[in-house]
């Protein structure tokens, strides 16, 4: 069996907790009509600009595998909701790590 990039299983357990955030609460919105994220990935490791990267890309490949399962009928209409809610969710809290990347660097550059 193939071992999980570090990228992988970071998407993988965000993308769980944002699923199991949704199931408790629902999904959220800001004021501005985007999605609630989590302010960090979920992972005990330091995260790069380079792993948020990698993490958007598996991102990608399961709003594809979405795409396919609906296409394919392969899920329920609700099951499929859910799963792109938890996707939405995972898009927000890459570019909220991103964001602290990016004050953390920039004040970095301050001091």
């Amino acid at each position: 069996m193939k071992k999980m990039t570090k990228a992988e299983k970071i998407f993988k357990d965000t993308y769980f907790e944002c699923m199991k955030h949704i199931r408790d609460w629902g999904l959220e919105y800001n004021e501005n009509g985007t999605p609630i994220g989590y302010t960090g990935l979920i992972t005990q490791e330091t995260v790069s600009t380079r792993t948020c990267n990698a993490v958007r890309k598996e991102a990608e490949k399961e709003s594809k595998r979405l795409d396919m399962n609906e296409k394919y009928e392969i899920r329920t209409a609700e099951q499929q909701k859910d799963r792109r809610e938890a996707l939405k969710m995972v898009e927000q809290t890459i570019k909220n790590q991103e964001k602290s990347i990016k004050e953390f660097n920039d004040w970095l550059k301050a001091i």
